[in-house]
């Protein structure tokens, strides 16, 4: 046999292996990291645009739950804020300018059938005193209405299926 001391000066130290980071990505990993990222970003800036775009209709909401609708000034100030909600959303639409009765018709189209929209030829050339308060309820429940579900496209759809005015009269001189 072979004396325990001749073996002892090959012996090795024995070492411990390197720490091993419990999870390294690889690339596959890093590339789905960077695509769930960019799909992140751009879904936040896509709601921060459309947050930004609705802010003019919740200015127009806000003013108009500030307003009086039993008021008879109401009714000229609703239309007024009616007007300046389309006019943020379309500088140059044909309606801001046009006649009562294509105002009448587009705003009765952003309407459900079952909430009718007031004359508006009576209701804002007519004396106020005139103006039963159930019209200015009506009026004031239409608005909230159109704008609460205000689209800025659909104008530009009933543009394209429906006149701006009304025909003209013809004149016949004999």
């Amino acid at each position: 046999m072979v004396a325990n001391s001749d073996l002892l000066p090959h012996l090795a130290d024995i070492y411990e292996p390197e720490l091993i980071i419990a999870w390294q990505p690889a690339l596959g990993h890093w590339l789905l990291l960077a695509i769930i990222l960019i799909i992140l970003a751009v879904l936040l800036w896509q709601g921060y645009r459309r947050w930004q775009a609705g802010q003019a209709r919740r200015a127009a909401l806000l003013e108009l739950k500030q307003l009086n609708w039993q008021e008879p000034s109401s009714i000229a100030a609703i239309n007024q804020l009616l007007k300046r909600l389309l006019q943020s959303y379309q500088p140059s639409h044909p309606l801001l300018s046009g006649d009562v009765q294509s105002w009448q018709q587009f705003l009765q189209s952003q309407l459900p059938k079952s909430l009718p929209l007031p004359e508006l030829q009576k209701l804002l050339y007519q004396p106020p005193a005139l103006t039963s308060e159930l019209v200015r309820e009506q009026w004031w429940y239409a608005s909230a209405y159109i704008i609460k579900h205000f689209n800025a496209k659909t104008g530009a759809i009933w543009l394209k299926n429906a006149p701006l005015t009304a025909p003209a009269k013809e004149n016949n001189h004999a």
